[in-house]
């Protein structure tokens, strides 16, 4: 359970992570301080902590930030005992990613446009790649699947070391 003890630790190292990823970061306190739109929390199938043991737990949020009124939709996976933020992400139907080099089993996975319907195998290892396989006319405009805050993104995706741009 997210309570104000714990609130704190979770709050500085996520804000830090969101930052590495060039996520919004007034979204991801909104979600934390309960201030968005919809927020739930997942505490199955997400695996354990590495530390303790105990199951992750998954806050989503979802809405548009008070400050800029652009749409988000981020989780942020956090263990309950650690109280401890372990990474924050945009859902998955907000964008989708490459596939990273740590998921070495991961060949594609599939993802669907929310506004067409239109499905995609998703088999890229690079940005550039994503963008290839995900642009297509989507009610009269030419869209692709990867979502604004990452953009400037090049390369292959690799948040644990924060060396995109690199190939």
């Amino acid at each position: 359970m997210i309570t104000e003890a714990n609130i704190s630790r979770i709050r500085k190292h996520i804000l830090k992570v969101a930052q590495d990823k060039n996520l919004d970061i007034n979204a991801v306190n909104e979600i934390i301080e309960n201030r968005c739109d919809i927020r739930y929390i997942r505490t199955h199938g997400l695996g354990t902590c590495r530390d303790c043991g105990t199951a992750k737990h998954e806050m989503n949020g979802f809405g548009k930030a008070k400050h800029n009124g652009k749409r988000y939709a981020y989780g942020i996976v956090y263990c309950p005992k650690c109280e401890w933020a372990i990474t924050v992400y945009i859902n998955n139907d907000e964008g989708c990613t490459p596939i990273r080099p740590d998921q070495k089993n991961v060949k594609q996975y599939p993802r669907k446009c929310n506004d067409c319907g239109r499905k995609f195998t998703i088999t890229a290892r690079t940005w550039e790649k994503l963008k290839e396989q995900t642009t297509h006319k989507c009610r009269g405009k030419v869209v692709d699947l990867i979502a604004d805050e990452h953009r400037h993104l090049t390369g292959i995706y690799n948040p644990f070391n924060h060396k995109e741009g690199k190939k």
